[in-house]
């Protein structure tokens, strides 16, 4: 979330105010108690929210659960209800999701980026230029979580590289 968004509780009079203005997103932050988050994606473009939301919803489906929360969505503006702080959470990984919209994420990453909000990390959904990659005949091959990328990082420094686990 960015340090310069405004948040307002969701009411009837700055329902109308906000979209008189253009605001984006109403909240206020009220620990532990139900509230319902408004949120519009800004630039509008359908291919990213066909991305963000995945087939027939389901990214969004994940989030619900995930979070305990009940997201909306119509057009490009996607209400969320539930508890505030949950309701923030989920509101911070739909916009750090609608950021990386452009590049094609499955259901599986989206579940890496849900667990890794859950522990308090900073997902990465693409591969950085200055992350390590291992090229094959079929794809690279990018780490998604940290000791993935240190585990390639060795495997690229050292004759000999062995990994113990699952």
């Amino acid at each position: 979330m960015s340090a310069s968004a405004r948040y307002y509780q969701l009411t009837p009079l700055n329902a109308g105010i906000c979209a008189a203005i253009g605001c984006a997103t109403l909240f206020v932050p009220m620990p532990n108690s139900p509230v319902q988050l408004r949120h519009t994606f800004s630039p509008p473009d359908n291919a990213r929210l066909a991305q963000l939301c995945g087939p027939l919803d389901e990214n969004l489906r994940q989030i619900e659960v995930a979070f305990d929360v009940r997201l909306s969505r119509r057009a490009d503006t996607v209400s969320i209800e539930g508890e505030s702080a949950a309701a923030r959470r989920a509101l911070d990984l739909l916009q750090t999701l609608w950021g990386r919209a452009d590049a094609r994420f499955s259901l599986e990453d989206i579940q890496l980026e849900l667990v890794q909000a859950a522990q308090g990390q900073r997902p990465k959904l693409t591969a950085a230029d200055d992350e390590p990659a291992l090229y094959t005949r079929r794809e690279s091959l990018h780490g998604r979580t940290p000791n993935q990328v240190q585990y390639i990082r060795n495997i690229l420094q050292h004759d000999i590289t062995f990994g113990i686990g699952p």
